[in-house]
This record gives C-alpha cells, structure tokens and sequence, in this order.
C-alpha cells in the first residue's frame, strides 16, 4: 500500500470539514433552555376555580388589582392568591385545634384577640372542635383597595368542609362527623406596602357575606 503524501492528507482533511459544515447547517444543535424562561406550570386536575378580573381589564377593581401587583412586585395576582388560600387552610385548622400560634404572624392584633376570646370561652365550655379542609370549589376576588401606603383584598372562600363541635360529654351538638358542608366566606386581607419586611395580614371574616 503507498504511503499517502502530505497532500492527500490535507485533501481529506479539507474534505471532512466541509462535510461537517454542510451536516450542521441541515441538522442545527437544538437550543439550551433558558433558565430564567417561563415554565408552564404543572397540571393539577384539581384546581378550585379562580375568580380574579382579566389582565386586560379595564374596571376599576384590575386597575386596582394591577398597582397592587406592582407595588408587591409580583409577576401577577396569582401569587396573592397562593398565599391567600394556604393561610385559610392554616387559620381554619388552627381554629379547630384550639390553638392559633402556628399562624399568629397571618392575623392582625384585634383578630388575634378576637380568635382567643372565641377559644377560650370554648374551652370553657367544654366543647372540641374537629374540622377537615376537603377542598375550595372557588375562591373569588371580591374587592380591593388601596389607602396611605396600606392595600386591603377581600377574597371570597367557598370550601368544603367536615366539621363538628362535641360537648364535654362528646355529643354532637353542631355540624356533623359524616357530611360535608359548604362554606362561604368573605376575609379581608390587608399589607403594608412601606413595611420592611412585607406580608398579608387577615383583618376581618365575614361568614353571612
């Protein structure tokens, strides 16, 4: 077999790049994500509808809701709306349990005395509470606000739940530990846009709105 020359060295070479030139340009790398782009957000299936104005909307409560958007620095009213649903959550649960410490940070002074009379004069009753979230079937953006440098939201819960009170003998005397009841709730959540350390604070409940 001959010995290839420097010359037909180069040759292939030559050949090879343009080969490769021509396969990249039919078949491009396909493009790195970008880290800071958008992701869809998984699918739950079980989502509680979500009542909130359009982003394109006109009326005075998206304008509202928009500056209030921008003044928390958020990407949309769906962040306020996370944090509203899990505070229920809490609040309800800690009602029931006698004991609202976990969530004392969600609730304004005058809720958080309001909670304690409730629970102890429960206490002094003898009655327990026993309370299952199942789910919400809406939560709803009622009304906003905003006044010298605080902003106020109400947010209408519609939740299922299981709940029932017992005497101190353990008899039922309100709800029922086998159905599951519907409840409808206007909470009133209000902030602090000049605080330093920002959050949500429940102000006020209204369960005959």
């Amino acid at each position: 077999m001959n010995e290839l020359s420097i010359l037909d060295y180069l040759l292939i070479a030559f050949s090879i790049a343009v080969s490769w030139r021509v396969y990249t340009n039919v078949h491009p790398p396909a493009a790195e994500a970008d880290p800071l782009a958008p992701q869809p957000a998984p699918s739950s299936g079980a989502s509680p509808a979500v009542h909130t104005p359009g982003p394109d909307g006109d009326t005075p409560l998206s304008v509202t809701l928009k500056r209030i958007v921008a003044a928390c620095r958020y990407t949309s009213i769906d962040t306020f709306l996370d944090g509203a649903r899990r505070a229920y959550e809490m609040i309800v649960a800690a009602f029931a349990a006698g004991n609202m410490d976990p969530c004392a940070d969600l609730l304004s002074p005058a809720l958080r005395e309001s909670f304690a009379s409730a629970l102890a004069e429960r206490a002094a009753r003898g009655e327990t509470a026993e309370t299952m979230f199942i789910g919400f079937r809406s939560v709803t953006i009622e009304d906003a606000g905003r006044d010298q440098g605080y902003a106020w939201i109400d947010v209408r819960f519609v939740a299922e739940l299981v709940s029932v009170t017992r005497d101190r003998q353990g008899r039922v005397i309100s709800g029922s530990p086998d159905r599951v009841a519907v409840t409808s709730e206007v909470w009133t959540f209000e902030r602090d846009l000049k605080a330093g350390q920002p959050g949500w604070v429940l102000v006020a409940t209204d369960d005959d709105a």
